[in-house]
């Protein structure tokens, strides 16, 4: 075989597998992307049943804690660190109970609609590692600058929380939201994404909400904001399918 032929052979089979190669990466990573979860957008069912498992894990304390010193601040959901300093005699009332209680992993949300008469309602959540809201929670009831009541629920359970992250990270690369076809008289508001976990189920839930606008006349002030729209799942399921 001549030289000059032996070289035309060599350049064809490397242009051959650098072609074939190629092409093959390609089909995989379109593969890759065919196999994500499409979490379905739906309409939201929000007559929600009640939770009847909510209350056995719940301990409710008769108290007297006077907090008529405070500034009353409605929140809707603020991290409770920022707060310590004004509900500090709330903070060591439940180190007191629960000893291990770090009030930088809580956040709070305070309701008080009477603020004449100091009535009103003030709630610390659980949260984990900054990214997963949950139903851990301590719920303060207020009635003449006095909490009277304190509820404590479910402040026993624990969980692996290194686990939970990593189920959402896994989550986050194989699943695809559905989107929304907006009509003419619609237009996009914005979009919310919460990961939740309920102790006393043991259930890790990714939350989808939408948020747009409706028109329902030529007057621009005639609009509402839907939030009908949206997706729950079940993460750490095995066989894992929307909650409405």
């Amino acid at each position: 075989m001549k030289k000059k032929e032996l070289i035309t052979i060599i350049a064809f089979i490397l242009i051959f597998f650098i072609t074939g190669y190629g092409k093959k990466e390609e089909k995989k990573e379109e593969t890759k992307t065919e196999e994500k979860i499409v979490l379905k957008l739906q309409k939201f069912d929000f007559d929600l049943e009640e939770d009847e498992e909510y209350e056995k894990t719940m301990v409710i304390k008769n108290e007297n804690i006077n907090i008529s010193g405070i500034k009353y601040e409605n929140v809707d959901k603020g991290m409770l660190n920022e707060y310590k300093e004004k509900y500090s005699k709330v903070i060591d009332y439940i180190k007191s109970k629960y000893a291990n209680f770090d009030s930088s992993k809580w956040n709070i949300i305070v309701n008080i609609f009477a603020v004449n008469d100091g009535n009103g309602i003030i709630k610390f959540n659980y949260q984990i590692k900054d990214t997963i809201d949950t139903n851990k929670s301590i719920l303060l009831t207020v009635n003449n600058n006095v909490i009277d009541k304190i509820s404590f629920i479910n402040m026993d359970f624990e969980t692996d929380e290194d686990k939970l992250i990593n189920l959402i990270n896994d989550f986050k690369q194989n699943t695809v939201q559905e989107k929304k076809e907006f009509a003419e008289n619609e237009k996009f508001l914005k979009e919310d994404i919460t990961y939740t976990y309920c102790y006393n189920t043991d259930e890790l839930i990714y939350t989808y909400q939408l948020y747009f606008y409706q028109q329902h006349g030529d007057n621009p002030e005639d609009r509402v904001i839907n939030n009908e729209y949206g997706t729950e799942y079940v993460i750490n399921k095995e066989i894992s399918k929307p909650k409405i």
